[in-house]
């Protein structure tokens, strides 16, 4: 289920997906990060475009905008980097991590709700400012919800 995926590590050079799942498992999968975040989008709805725009006009950002594929449970996947810049990228489950600590300068130790930790090349303040961005658009999603 993808409320169980920690990480989605995606190489843009090869269209491949490493699914890393909570429980420390993983799934290498032969598809590019859009088309499999695409499908997934699909499957709620809209598509990614949809769903990109939509982020992007909530939260006023311009890059980096984090993937609703759920507006139920406000499933929320925030990148790294851009989704169509080369190399490695990866999304993490915002919904699942509990606290990043700084690791060295250039990366930073994930620890998830269950316990489950993983270290990646980027620097905290990429992530913390990712984390913003997802709990501005959880703020302004619960706000839109209260005037229904």
């Amino acid at each position: 289920m993808l409320k169980d995926i920690a990480v989605i590590h995606t190489d843009n050079e090869n269209g491949t997906c490493d699914l890393l799942y909570l429980d420390g498992s993983r799934e290498l999968l032969a598809e590019p990060a859009e088309s499999l975040f695409n499908r997934w989008c699909l499957s709620y709805g809209s598509t990614l475009e949809g769903r990109t725009d939509a982020v992007r006009r909530l939260t006023g950002i311009r890059t980096k905008a984090p993937l609703l594929i759920r507006e139920r449970d406000v499933l929320l996947f925030f990148p790294l980097r851009s989704l169509y810049t080369e190399g490695d990228n990866y999304w993490i489950n915002d919904n699942q991590l509990a606290a990043v600590l700084p690791e060295r300068r250039t990366s930073a130790h994930l620890i998830f709700m269950n316990g489950f930790q993983l270290e990646i090349p980027y620097d905290i303040r990429i992530i913390r400012r990712q984390q913003d961005i997802c709990r501005k658009l959880r703020d302004v999603l619960a706000n839109a919800n209260k005037e229904l």
